[in-house]
């Protein structure tokens, strides 16, 4: 099952990248995840990580054509999402953090679309809240189903568990540029800089060619979607690095958005081939 999960997320991540720039975007995902050494080792034995980054990146999609749409969402993409967001939470507390995004990015969506002279309709605001209400506690109803602490107390539980998962309170030993840490006292750089030596250059050089054509390259129609995938790529490891989290075991616990930044890394690629015509 774990391996399965594994080659979902490659799926679906490669899928959204069509969706979002055509297909020479999605076999550059698919490319870019055979030389990921590391997520696709975990891909074989991590029954976490690997489902977590499933849901995670499914979510991202489903939220995608649920925020971002101008026209009627249909109801399988609203259950598919619930059902992608209930994985997420049942499998990590963490996984919370799905609500708020769909939340947050809704609204500043909305937001975006009225100083951009678009009309909302009071029926359309209405229809959009209904939505996001639907989704929010559905999902969060189903993640408990499978939940049996969360069931005893739906409302503190959850809560709880995700108190405990931010500030772990087991800690391991650890070593870190040659030397013995105890989890809980590494230096706040150790996730990024353990991140950069083990993800493949190739991904990094992506993420600086989407970073250098951006401006060039992002639209006014597209701008807040790309801002929506470089938030839920961004805000997990900025905020454990400000809340000073008990961190080990490598970047593992954040294998979840490695397809969000394969996928940004892809585009950049792509929008890379486009300016082959200009240089030559």
């Amino acid at each position: 099952m774990c391996t399965l999960a594994g080659w979902l997320t490659i799926i679906v991540t490669a899928w959204f990248a069509v969706n979002i720039s055509g297909y020479v975007t999605g076999i550059l995902v698919l490319l870019l995840f055979a030389v990921s050494p590391v997520f696709l080792g975990h891909a074989h034995n991590n029954l976490k990580d690997i489902p977590f980054a499933l849901a995670y990146i499914a979510s991202a999609y489903f939220m995608v054509r649920v925020i971002f749409s101008k026209g009627q969402v249909s109801k399988k993409t609203i259950f598919l999402l619930a059902c992608c967001m209930a994985l997420g939470m049942g499998i990590r507390p963490g996984g919370l953090i799905l609500i708020a995004y769909l939340v947050f990015f809704g609204m500043l969506e909305l937001s975006y679309r009225y100083f951009q002279d678009f009309k909302i309709t009071l029926p359309d605001l209405k229809r959009v809240i209904v939505i996001w209400a639907i989704v929010s506690f559905g999902s969060y109803l189903l993640s408990l189903i499978l939940w049996p602490y969360a069931l005893q107390n739906p409302i503190a539980n959850p809560w709880k568990s995700y108190q405990v998962m931010t500030h772990f309170p087991t800690t391991l030993q650890q070593i870190f540029e040659g030397k013995l840490y105890w989890s809980d006292f590494l230096p706040w750089y150790y996730l990024p800089k353990i991140m950069l030596i083990t993800i493949p250059l190739l991904v990094w050089l992506g993420l600086i060619s989407f970073i250098v054509l951006s401006i060039k390259q992002i639209k006014k129609d597209t701008a807040m979607l790309y801002l929506f995938l470089c938030f839920i790529l961004l805000f997990p490891p900025v905020f454990v690095i400000l809340t000073k989290a008990n961190l080990y075991g490598s970047w593992r616990h954040f294998l979840f958005i490695y397809p969000v930044l394969v996928l940004i890394s892809a585009v950049g690629f792509t929008w890379l081939l486009q300016q082959k015509s200009t240089w030559l």
